[in-house]
């Protein structure tokens, strides 16, 4: 059925009841007369589809005068047009009768017409005059009916034949219309009655099986339609009853199935009245002549639709009485109800959405409504049975079979010729196509004509001058730059030659037009803007046909090479003949060749190329800037080509498939160079540098000189030029470099060795030089000469033996670089001069022994003379020591003291020169193996000559300040320094009394000064107190009391005066005396200095961003130093001398408590202040919270009074003193804490809207709530809602707003959106676009996974991968996966499928080999690792011979299924569907057999509403298995790292966001909440998973309704409590909502071996052992150190510097890799000791492979320059150091610096 006929049907279902297709006309005249104007049927259009508002009576009406008249019942809605005032003249009226007139024309003139509308109207009946016009003025009317019977026309025209079929009209007929309009109207009420009559007889359950009957037998007769619709008995009524019952009936009509279907293409019959009436035509009409009637198209007898009715006659087919029973028994028998589709509520839906939605909540309705609805299931149900059967019908067998051969036709379509309400429109359309149609315009013609003549053959590119002048190809670059001149060349020509031509066209051809240009200035230019809109499609259409063919002859050129280049084996001359398109250079990058510009970069070229073509399209002036001068400024231009046209796509597309056929061959070529790459890359180099290093014989550099020869060789023969179809490959520079790297390579093997033989030569010589140098020099000091005479031994012993070994060498290098080369003068002189040296050094030898011999002997000499003078010194000044300790003055003068100290320190002078003297002659001694001397007289002269000196300066020192301290003003002496100094110097007297006990002189004097210092002791306690600095006047009259009068002091105050006084007498009274002054005069400093500390401390006010006031800063230090000093108060407080200033104490400790709380309540309400203050700067926020708004106000004007005070006078002390400062604060922070009580009440609002905002904190919530104007401002916000949305595609649009395209990830990986999404729809609420976001995120990954699905088998695998987006290439992969695998396990074909899957795993890792994109390399990474599974499960079966997919072995495996759209994951008996949150392009877990388990238990766990609790020792990979589970269902998967910080409400703010999301969590350590809040815990969840367990939508949780998303879950994982501290465990009512799982090691090296083998490493199974052993035998052999790690983290810290490693050092071997990445991870962390060890193991697992280096140049120097600015030496140690810190941060997620 074609879709117009199936629009038909299916309006004709939906209509209900109605009459077949009739339009309602106004019965102006008696029936069988011609009406005024009939329009052509149009059986073939359905009617609009419009609701019916309140009766179905439409009328057509037309001016305002005139009160609206019931025409005719139709069930078509028709077109009002309303009259200006005063309808129509006569003459018009004339003109409407007038066959070359088209009335609707008149109808629509603008200068009558007001409006045209839609409207149904119910009125009553009026007289002939009324009937006549009512859609005319009165006046009009009149003339109309005086004309009519007179039979006059106001004008002297002569009548047409058309007019006289309208004066034919009697008046008679008027009254019989108005007689028959009154039946209807009776007739109407009439059929209501018989309707609301019939549905309470439908009711009755018992007569449906007759009501079926009658409709059989009624529809199966052969009867006119006249006889079955219109017949007064039970047909009739069925006939009307649907449409015309009631307003609520005529809304809902469902009886169309058994009355007007359309459903054969017998429904386009002629209209009525063309044929079958002719001849009632010709007796009806006056004066009839056919020539005349021929004239009117497709006219018809006038009648009305009841007439046309009984006219039309329609034969159905009859059955017989048997088909009929037999018919009806299949119908109500055979076909059982269980057996036909009930009516959907989808479709049950619409229905009611036909109907007014009052009828569903009026009481007095819901019968009627009831009875509708069984009516409606009913006729469902008949029809449905009836379909079924007339199905089975079709076939010819099944009519036999069921005896019923008739066809059966119940309906038969059938159209009513009427004057139909668009028929206007229509007229309306041709008018305006006769006046607005310029296609046939004689400009337009004379365009067509020059184009064709003179243009159509010019092209923007001829392929034939796309190469050079010889016909040879070109570069890519040169053919883009000819490309882009032939479009320039042919844009300025068809600018300056083809739009002056069209031009002239026009102006010759101005008569065609010029009448279309206005005349007047208040005219309208429409006609003629829309004339030259025409010439401007003309014109856009032969651009457009230019640039086409452009195309087409561009692509029918590269079609010569559409058969591609791709070749099998070797390439051979003349494989390929034909001149290629371009030439393609081969070039040396990065070791390999490639070609310039690359292949990407040349189909770049390409697709430019014929982009430029479409481009010159653009911005091409119309016509009407070459005409026109006013237009020369004007933008103006032709209609250009889009690039995005299918067609234009199309043929890129070609030329993408013809590129991609021919870039196979040159990848293909370039492998032959595969076989040098070693001389491409760095390699050879390397290898060289190697072989330098090993030190070989000359031999072998033979060897390899001969070899690097051959190669070099072998590269000349090499083509230089090589014809692949396309392209012509230049390999001349590229094989010329390769033979000179081969010729460098020889070379710099003899320039090493003539280097080497350079610098060993240089070297023998230095030797030479340097012995002979030094051995002619006689030193003069012993040491010297005494290596001297070593040296000559050894030289002539060892060294030159070694050195003769060294030219022996020297001498076969020379042979081997005269055989290779020539040397130049210099290295021959220098090989001559090795070869004498030996002679000559022999002679030097000779001399030198006999020079230092001689020199010896006088040495020895001079040091003998040395020592005997110092015997005598010494000697010497023993006998003045013993003289002096021998004297014994009477008398102690102070001219004795001071000679006796001069005299001693002589003395302590010339031993100390003794001591140094005595030790450089043993030294002289020890040079010339003699046996040190000993003087120990020096020693007993050191021991004696420090006593006297101690004696005699202790003596001089006292007597000296004796009479200073005792007879000198106390003020100025300080008591401390003299009482220290006295008791000093009375211990010294003390101990020399007794070590000069067998002494009496000296004895004598000791105790002579011993006794004067004791006597000054006995009154030192007098001079500490008069030296008081506390003493005030009160302690003077405490001490004047005490002696009884009053003592004087002053400022001349001594000691000897205050003993004169009598002071001393006072003991320990005055010691207490001076002791409370003292404390007294402490605490007064104290509190002096506190005050003074505060003078000059003040606050630090920076200004607070653009709000224009100020912010404290840096107030810790005031704080510390506040409280110090308040502890301070308080103790002087409590102390017992602080009663002279008791008073000013108190005050002072009352203000520094003040200060205190004065500055936290300030501190507090700042925190508020600045937390809140970019809050309510929100307009959005404002508006939203205008409470606390204005509570913030108030806050901040308290604020900004304050700081305005402070930062006039920024004191301390000053600004706490504001009057009612501590008040205002108070204040403040009250209204700060109800500003925040309703501030989380509103994030908790917008947090139930979108979940995800749960998973925030507040800060993050109010920075992306605050930027609801600018969406752009909320990208930075969008990955901390959505974990694989890096940022959005915002695009703006013409109004300039911001919409939201696709989704884009952290590696640029673009997913589009199914639809967009415009953000400015939300007004402003971020959260309602985010949802919209969140919404199309699902349904744009639904889409794609189903396509990628779909495409899977269509393209190439690499393509494929490529194509789609990574988590939809891991998804549909699993799923084409599972259905493989179920249709092999059918087929037994799993051997086969596990041969599949091998070749497909190698070619993606070939394909990772090869180098991609950091996002292909992504997503064939996570490839590799599943589809390494998924082979081993396929082995795993087949070799189980498994041939059942209800198999154990098959059904626990994780399997996907595409079903109804959508993503289903089974595993065992967990059936779960697919999340689709986008999570980017992610990597994946290896499989391990203990995930495997892991899996199946939680995804158990799942099927029972249960979360799952791994549990394990750390590094075992707990929370990544959970983590990757979600990222195999596809979810959002949060991980939260639990303390014992956490409490309930942070718990349950988490809980809601999950379970509102549908995301899941992920809760790192749980054991680690307090037990307490653990119970409080097992609740919350508790309460989720019985929600999820009931299937409710909306529970309770912490008292707020929540939405449940029943996909949510909650996995926990645990170290184990006995193995870690602060670990408990979990309440038992909380064991029995998870399912625990036991996580043991896993398999280092199988995940080892995978990652390596998705890194792209060949050998990943061998490396990956070694890898794993050596961290076995550090665990065995290293020591035990707390920071040691050498489980799964450290493997994985390996495996992700190896595979960084891969992709910077691909010249390197993968045994070097492993080895440097084994050696970056681990050096850093082990211990000096332990790095030998490591370096062993490392030896034995890699022997004989060579670390490679690293140059990091432009690091060290960063390095370098970074210590120099901060005053640090670069030593290469430490940037050893820092490059190592460097490594660990790349590798390792945190990173701790340890040791000295």
């Amino acid at each position: 059925m074609s879709k117009r006929k199936q629009k038909q049907s299916e309006y004709s279902m939906s209509r209900g009841d109605r009459l077949p297709y009739v339009s309602a006309i106004p019965p102006l005249f008696k029936r069988g007369e011609i009406p005024l104007y009939i329009e052509p049927s149009r059986e073939d259009t359905p009617p609009r589809e419009e609701k019916i508002e309140d009766m179905d009576e439409i009328l057509f009406q037309f001016s305002k005068h005139s009160t609206p008249k019931l025409r005719f019942t139709s069930p078509s809605r028709v077109r009002k047009v309303e009259m200006t005032e005063g309808g129509f003249n006569p003459e018009d009226l004339y003109k409407l009768l007038d066959k070359h007139q088209n009335p609707p024309k008149l109808l629509d003139d603008r200068r009558r017409t007001k409006n045209i509308s839609y409207g149904p109207s119910l009125v009553k009946g009026s007289g002939p005059s009324d009937r006549i016009g009512s859609n005319f003025s009165p006046h009009t009317k009149h003339i109309l009916i005086r004309n009519l019977r007179s039979k006059k026309r106001p004008t002297s025209s002569k009548r047409t034949a058309y007019e006289r079929t309208i004066v034919c009209c009697r008046l008679h007929g008027i009254e019989e219309a108005k007689k028959k309009e009154k039946e209807d109207r009776e007739f109407q009420s009439h059929m209501i009655k018989q309707r609301l009559t019939e549905q309470r007889f439908l009711r009755k359950s018992a007569l449906r099986r007759e009501r079926l009957q009658k409709t059989i037998s009624q529809s199966l007769h052969s009867r006119s339609f006249d006889e079955q619709t219109f017949s007064t008995g039970q047909s009739k009524r069925e006939m009307r009853s649907s449409s015309r019952a009631t307003d609520f009936m005529s809304k809902f009509p469902y009886k169309s199935c058994q009355r007007c279907q359309r459903e054969s293409k017998s429904a386009s019959y002629k209209p009525i009245g063309q044929r079958a009436a002719s001849a009632k035509r010709r007796k009806l009409s006056v004066g009839y002549k056919d020539e005349t009637f021929e004239h009117i198209p497709q006219a018809s007898r006038p009648c009305s639709p009841d007439r046309q009715l009984q006219n039309k006659v329609i034969e159905f087919p009859e059955l017989s009485q048997k088909e009929l029973e037999q018919y009806e028994y299949c119908l109500t028998e055979e076909i059982k109800d269980e057996n036909v589709e009930p009516l959907s509520k989808e479709q049950f839906n619409n229905i009611k959405g036909k109907c007014n939605p009052s009828w569903f909540t009026n009481l007095m309705m819901k019968n009627k409504v009831a009875v509708l609805k069984s009516e409606v299931l009913e006729n469902h149900n008949l029809a449905a049975k009836r379909s079924i059967l007339n199905y089975m019908l079709l076939d010819k067998e099944e009519q036999r079979r069921l005896e019923i051969e008739t066809e059966v036709k119940f309906w038969l379509p059938f159209v009513i010729r009427a004057p139909v309400p668009w028929h206007q429109s229509y007229l309306q359309a041709k008018q305006f196509c006769r006046h607005n149609l310029f296609t046939l315009n004689t400009v337009m013609e004379k365009i067509n004509d020059l184009w064709w003549r003179r243009y159509k053959d010019v092209r923007f590119v001829e392929p034939r001058r796309l190469r050079s002048v010889e016909g040879s190809p070109v570069s890519p670059k040169d053919l883009e730059d000819r490309v882009f001149a032939q479009c320039e060349e042919a844009r300025n020509f068809l600018i300056q030659r083809w739009l002056p031509e069209v031009g002239m066209v026009l102006v010759k051809q101005r008569k065609a037009w010029a009448d279309l240009v206005p005349k007047k200035k208040n005219e309208s230019y429409r006609q003629v803007e829309r004339f030259f809109e025409c010439v401007r499609a003309i014109m856009s259409t032969h651009l457009r046909s230019m640039t086409i063919k452009t195309l087409e002859d561009i692509l029918d050129y590269m079609r010569t090479y559409s058969s591609g280049n791709d070749f099998e084996g070797e390439y051979r001359d003349l494989m390929f003949v034909s001149n290629p398109m371009m030439n393609l250079n081969l070039e040396i990058s990065e070791g390999r060749v490639v070609f310039s510009p690359t292949l990407e970069e040349t189909k770049e070229i390409l697709i430019n190329c014929l982009k430029e073509v479409v481009d010159n399209t653009e911005e091409f002036p119309r016509i009407e800037v070459e005409i026109f001068p006013e237009c020369k400024d004007e933008p103006l231009f032709l209609l250009s080509v889009s690039w995005e046209e299918d067609y234009i796509q199309s043929l890129v597309e070609e030329a993408n498939q013809i590129f991609d056929r021919n870039a196979i061959g040159p990848v293909k070529y370039i492998e032959s160079y595969n076989k040098y790459k070693n001389i491409l890359s760095s390699q050879s180099n390397k290898e060289r540098d190697e072989f330098l290093e090993q030190d070989l014989p000359l031999e072998a550099f033979q060897e390899r000189m001969e070899v690097y020869s051959a190669l070099g060789e072998e590269c000349s023969q090499i083509k230089n030029y090589v014809p692949l179809n396309m392209f012509g490959l230049v390999c001349k520079d590229l094989n010329n470099e390769m033979v000179t790297r081969t010729k460098n390579l020889r070379l710099s093997l003899i320039k090493y060795q003539e280097e080497l033989n350079r610098n060993w030569n240089r070297e023998i010589c230095k030797n030479f030089d340097e012995m002979a140098g030094k051995l002619g020099e006689i030193p003069d000091q012993t040491k010297e000469l005494v290596d001297l005479q070593r040296y000559l031994g050894e030289s002539m012993k060892e060294t030159v033996p070694q050195l003769m070994k060294r030219i022996a060498t020297a001498t076969q290098r020379v042979l081997f670089l005269l055989d290779s080369t020539i040397l130049p003068k210099e290295d021959i002189q220098l090989n001559t001069r090795v070869f004498h040296w030996p002679k000559d050094m022999a002679a030097v030898f000779d001399l030198a022994k006999t020079r230092i011999g001689n020199k010896r002997d006088q040495v020895e000499d001079a040091l003998r003379e040395r020592i005997d003078k110092f015997e005598n010194k010494v000697n010497k000044a023993s006998k003045d020591l013993e003289l002096f300790m021998r004297k014994d003055p009477p008398v102690l003068t102070m001219e004795e003291m001071r000679s006796s100290a001069v005299n001693i320190d002589k003395l302590d002078t010339l031993v100390g020169e003794a001591v140094v003297e005595l030790s450089v002659i043993n030294q002289e001694e020890n040079y010339l193996d003699w046996d040190p001397s000993t003087y120990p007289l020096l020693k007993s002269m050191r021991q004696n000559i420090d006593m006297y000196s101690t004696l005699w300066h202790t003596a001089l020192d006292f007597h000296e300040n004796y009479e200073k301290w005792y007879s000198g003003a106390a003020r100025e002496l300080d008591s401390p320094a003299i009482k220290s100094k006295v008791e000093q110097m009375f211990k010294n007297s003390s101990d020399l009394s007794q070590l000069f006990a067998d002494s009496p002189a000296p004895r004598r004097i000791a105790d002579a000064v011993r006794s004067k210092i004791e006597k000054f002791r006995v009154h030192l306690f007098v001079l500490e107190t008069i030296c008081n600095p506390g003493l005030r006047e009160r302690h003077w009259e405490q001490m004047g009391q005490e002696l009884g009068f009053q003592v004087k002091h002053g400022p001349d105050m001594t000691l000897s005066s205050m003993i004169d006084a009598g002071v001393h007498k006072l003991g320990g009274r005055l010691q207490e005396i001076s002791n409370s002054a003292s404390k007294e005069f402490a605490l007064e400093k104290a509190m002096a200095k506190m005050k003074g500390e505060w003078e000059n401390v003040r606050f630090n006010c920076q200004p607070y961003r653009e709000s224009g006031v100020s912010i404290l800063a840096g107030v810790d230090d005031i704080q510390v130093m506040l409280d110090d000093h308040i502890l301070k108060a308080q103790t002087m407080h409590s102390s017992a001398y602080i009663k002279p200033f008791e008073e000013e104490m108190k005050t002072w400790e009352e203000k520094l408590i003040s200060m205190q709380d004065i500055l936290d309540a300030w501190l507090r309400c700042q925190e508020s202040w600045l937390y809140l203050e970019p809050i309510f700067n929100s307009e959005d926020i404002m508006k939203q919270m205008p409470v606390e708004g204005r509570k913030f106000n108030k806050v901040d004007r308290i604020w900004r009074n304050i700081m305005a005070k402070t930062v006039s006078d920024t004191r301390v002390l000053q600004a706490t003193s504001q009057q009612n400062m501590l008040v205002n604060l108070q204040e403040a922070n009250e209204l700060l804490d109800q500003i925040m009580k309703g501030l989380n009440d509103y994030l908790e609002k917008k947090r139930l809207f979108f979940p995800r905002f749960f998973f925030l904190s507040n800060d993050e919530l109010l920075e992306i709530l605050s930027e609801t104007k600018d969406p752009l401002r909320v990208q930075p916000h969008v990955r901390k809602c959505f974990e694989g949305i890096d940022h959005l595609d915002f695009r703006a649009d013409k109004a300039g707003n911001q919409d939201i395209y696709a989704m884009v990830s952290s590696l640029d990986e673009y997913v589009n959106f199914s639809s967009v999404i415009h953000p400015q729809d939300a007004k402003g609420m971020v959260e309602k676009w985010l949802l919209q976001v969140e919404k199309q995120m699902i349904k744009s990954l639904k889409e794609i996974f189903e396509k990628s699905v779909n495409t899977y088998h269509n393209t190439e695998l690499t393509k494929w991968i490529v194509d789609w987006p990574g988590q939809a290439v891991i998804c549909a992969r699993s799923i084409i996966w599972t259905a493989d695998v179920s249709l092999a396990i059918d087929n037994g074909e799993l051997p086969q499928l596990a041969e599949k899957c091998n070749d497909q795993l190698q070619t993606i890792v070939d394909t990772v080999k090869q180098g991609m994109s950091p996002r292909g390399r992504k997503i064939l990474e996570a490839m590799i690792t599943t589809d390494v599974h998924a082979r081993d499960v396929v082995e795993a079966l087949a070799k189980e011979n498994v041939s059942n997919q209800m198999v154990f072995s098959w059904i626990s495996e994780m399997r996907y299924y595409l079903e109804n759209k959508t993503v289903r994951m089974k595993m065992i008996n967990t059936d779960l569907e697919y999340g689709f949150e986008y999570l980017g392009n992610t990597s994946r877990l290896v499989m391990t057999p203990l995930t495997v388990r892991c899996f199946r238990t939680l995804m158990c766990a799942l099927e029972m509403n249960l979360g799952g609790a791994p549990e394990g020792a750390a590094g075992t990979g707990k929370t990544e298995t959970c983590k990757d589970l979600a990222k195999a269902a596809g979810r959002q998967c949060i991980v939260f790292n639990c303390s014992d910080g956490l409490d309930c409400p942070a718990m349950a703010k988490f809980f809601k966001g999950l379970a509102q999301s549908g995301s899941w969590a992920c809760f790192d350590e749980f054991n680690r909440i307090e037990l307490g809040v653990l119970s409080v815990v097992a609740q919350q969840i508790q309460t989720i998973q019985l929600a999820k367990a009931s299937g409710i939508r909306e529970f309770q949780f912490e008292g707020v309704d929540l939405t449940l998303n029943p996909s949510c879950s909650i996995f926990i994982t645990m170290n184990t409590s006995g193995l870690y501290e602060n670990r408990q465990g979990l309440p038992d009512n909380l064991k029995l909502l998870f399912r625990p799982v036991a996580m043991t090691t896993p398999q280092f090296s199988m995940i080892a071996e995978v990652y390596l083998y998705a890194a792209g490493f060949s050998d990943a199974k061998i490396l990956s052992r070694k890898i794993v052993e050596i961290y076995r035998l550090c665990s065995l052999s290293l020591s035990t150190l707390a920071h040691y790690d050498y489980g799964m983290r450290a493997v994985r810290a390996v495996l992700d510097a190896a595979k960084k490693l891969k992709l910077t050092h691909m010249e390197d071997t993968e045994q070097q890799i492993i080895l440097k990445a084994m050696m970056d991870v681990n050096m850093p962390k082990f211990s000096s000791a332990d790095v030998p060890l490591f370096q062993n193991i490392i030896e034995d697992l890699f022997p004989n492979t060579n670390m490679p280096g690293s140059e990091r140049k432009h690091l060290r120097d960063m390095i370098k320059e970074k210590c120099e600015s901060h005053c640090l030496q670069p030593t290469e140690w430490m940037i050893g150091k820092v490059l190592q810190v460097y490594d660990m941060l790349v590798v390792r997620h945190g990173v701790m610096i340890i040791g000295e």
